[in-house]
C-alpha cells in the first residue's frame, strides 16, 4: 500500500482504494489504440459496451473507477519497487482490452520399463499471445511457443538424459490444505465479501500485532493466543438454534453486516434500524456466551487445576468431587472450578511453573547480591524448596529480586510508551524528563522503582487531569 500510494501521489495511477471494475471509456480507447499500434489488430479484444464494468449488481463500492495507469503509453517508472507494481497494474489494464491467448496441445501417454503403471501428461505451446503479451514486462514466465522438437508419435522410444532434473518416483501422503499467506488471505476475504481495499492490509496487520498469528515459512501460522481465541472463545458467540449468520465470528456475519451498512449508504434502510438490529442480535449472542462460560472452566483454570490435581491424593480427590456432586473432574463447571481451585491452592503445595523458574534464573544472573541471602529472604534455602502459585515462595522471590535488582536502562517498550504519553500531555522530551529531574530519555532507568516507571505514573496523572479539564470545558 505504501508503494501504491507513492505511485498515486506521483500521478502514475488512479485512486488506489477501490474495488470497482469500471473504467473510463476514454482511457479504454487510448489503451486500444496503443495495443493496435504495438501488437497489431489481432491482439484487440471485443470492444466493451457503454455499461462495461458497472458495479450496480456487485458488492463493489463504486465511488472510484478501477485502478489503472493514468498514461498507458508510459511503460515504466524509475523507482524499481514502484515499477514492479506499476508494470502489473498497466498489464492488467491493457489485458482487459486484448484478445484471448490461444494454445495447441497434445495428450501424452507413456510407459517406463520396469514400472507397470502408465504415465500420462500433456504438452502445450502458445500459438497466439493475445492478452499475455502485456505481461511480458512484468517478468511473468513465458510458455513454449513451438511444438517440442521430439518424436511424439505412437511407438516412439526415448532414453532419459543423465541429469539431476529427471523425474523421481516419490511415495507421498495426502497433505492438509496450505496455510493462508497474506495475498491469499486477502483473496479469500474478497471472495467472502468482507473488508474493503482500504482495510485488507490493516486487518492482517492487526492479527499480527495482537499476536493471533505470525508469518512463518509455511504462511500465516496461528499462535497459542490465536488458537485459544478461535477454539475456546469464538464458539461461545453462536446460537446453535439459528443459522450460520448467528455465529458472530463467521465471514457470513461480517459480510451481512457490511451489506447492511451499504444499505444505509444507498438510503434503503435508516441507520438507527440497522444499529438496533445489531445490538439486539449481539446481546442475545453475548448472553449465550456468558452462559457457556459459566459452564466451562477457562484455559488458565484448566492448566492450574491439572497441576494441582496431580499433587492431590486419591482420597481427597473423591471428597472434593462428592462435595460438588460430580463423578469425575471433566464434569466440573466454570462456576464450580473457582471453589475447587481455592481448596486445592490452600491444601496443596504447588511447584513453581517453568515460566517462574526461568524468570527467577534470569534475575539471579543479573543480581549482584548473594543468592543465599535472596533465598533466606523468602524462607527457603534453594530453588528446589520453592512453591508455586500467586501466594507461593516463587512469587515472593521474584518480587524480592525485582525490588533489589541493580538499576538498568529503561526498555525500548517503556521508552515508546513514555513518548506516547508525553505527546498526549503535549510535552516535549525535555519537559517530560524534567518531571523526574532528568534531561533526556536515555537517562531513564528501568525496574519497578526506576525513574522510567515514576515518569510513566506522572504522565498518566497529567493525562487524567487534562481529560477532566477538557470534560468540564465541554460541559
Amino acid at each position: 500500500m505504501v508503494v501504491a500510494g507513492a505511485l498515486y501521489n506521483a500521478g502514475f495511477i488512479t485512486y488506489l482504494r477501490t474495488d470497482s471494475t469500471r473504467t473510463d471509456p476514454g482511457a479504454r480507447n487510448l489503451a486500444r489504440a496503443h495495443i493496435e499500434s504495438k501488437w497489431g489488430t489481432d491482439h484487440l479484444g471485443t470492444a466493451p459496451g457503454p455499461g462495461a464494468g458497472s458495479a450496480k449488481d456487485s458488492t463493489a463500492q463504486d465511488a472510484h473507477e478501477a485502478i489503472r495507469p493514468t498514461n498507458v503509453e508510459l511503460e515504466s517508472v524509475e523507482d524499481a519497487e514502484q515499477n514492479r507494481l506499476y508494470a502489473l497494474i498497466r498489464a492488467r489494464f491493457l489485458a482487459t482490452q486484448m484478445s484471448e491467448a490461444k494454445y495447441s496441445s497434445m495428450a501424452l501417454s507413456a510407459k517406463v520399463k520396469a514400472f507397470n503403471r502408465p504415465l500420462t501428461s500433456k504438452v502445450e505451446w502458445r500459438t497466439h499471445a493475445g492478452w499475455e503479451a502485456a505481461f511480458i514486462p512484468t517478468g511473468r514466465k513465458q510458455p513454449f511457443t513451438e511444438m517440442p522438437d521430439l518424436d511424439l508419435m505412437p511407438g516412439a522410444e526415448h532414453t532419459l538424459d543423465d541429469v539431476d532434473e529427471n523425474p523421481v518416483f516419490v511415495e507421498d501422503e495426502t497433505k492438509p490444505p496450505a496455510r493462508f499467506r497474506q495475498p491469499s488471505l486477502v483473496a479469500q476475504m474478497k471472495k467472502s465479501g468482507i473488508g474493503r481495499p482500504s482495510t485488507y492490509a490493516s486487518t492482517i496487520k492487526k492479527l499480527l500485532d495482537r499476536k493471533y498469528c505470525e508469518s512463518g515459512s509455511a504462511g500465516l501460522e496461528p499462535t497459542g493466543s490465536g488458537r485459544t481465541c478461535w477454539l475456546e472463545v469464538a464458539p461461545h458467540y453462536s446460537d446453535p438454534n439459528d443459522d450460520e449468520i448467528s455465529f458472530i465470528f463467521s465471514a457470513a456475519f461480517t459480510a451481512d453486516m457490511e451489506n447492511r451498512l451499504d444499505s444505509i449508504e444507498r438510503g434503503d434502510k435508516p441507520a438507527h434500524e440497522v444499529w438496533d438490529g445489531f445490538i439486539v442480535h449481539f446481546k442475545k449472542l453475548h448472553t449465550i456466551a456468558l452462559e457457556l462460560k459459566s459452564k466451562t472452566p477457562t484455559p488458565r483454570q484448566k492448566a492450574l487445576f491439572d497441576r494441582l490435581w496431580v499433587e492431590t491424593d486419591e482420597k481427597r480427590k473423591s471428597e472434593i468431587l462428592s462435595e460438588i456432586d460430580v463423578e469425575n473432574e471433566n464434569e466440573i463447571t466454570g462456576e464450580q472450578m473457582k471453589g475447587v481451585l481455592d481448596k486445592l491452592t490452600s491444601e496443596t503445595s504447588l511447584p513453581p511453573s517453568e515460566k517462574q523458574l526461568k524468570f527467577i534464573n534470569t534475575l539471579l544472573e543479573q543480581s549482584t547480591g548473594s543468592h543465599s541471602d535472596a533465598f533466606s529472604a523468602v524462607g527457603v534455602s534453594s530453588l528446589d524448596e520453592l512453591t508455586g502459585g500467586r501466594k507461593g515462595t516463587a512469587s515472593d522471590l521474584i518480587s524480592h529480586l525485582l525490588d533489589n535488582s541493580p538499576p538498568t536502562p529503561a526498555s525500548p517498550k517503556q521508552l515508546k510508551f513514555i513518548a506516547s504519553l508525553a505527546e498526549k500531555a503535549e510535552l516535549d522530551e525535555t519537559a517530560a524528563c524534567a518531571l523526574v529531574d532528568l534531561k533526556i530519555y536515555s537517562e531513564l532507568m528501568g525496574g519497578r522503582k526506576g525513574s522510567a516507571s515514576t515518569l510513566i505514573n506522572e504522565l498518566k496523572k497529567r493525562g487524567k487531569k487534562r481529560g477532566k479539564k477538557g470534560g468540564k470545558g465541554k460541559k
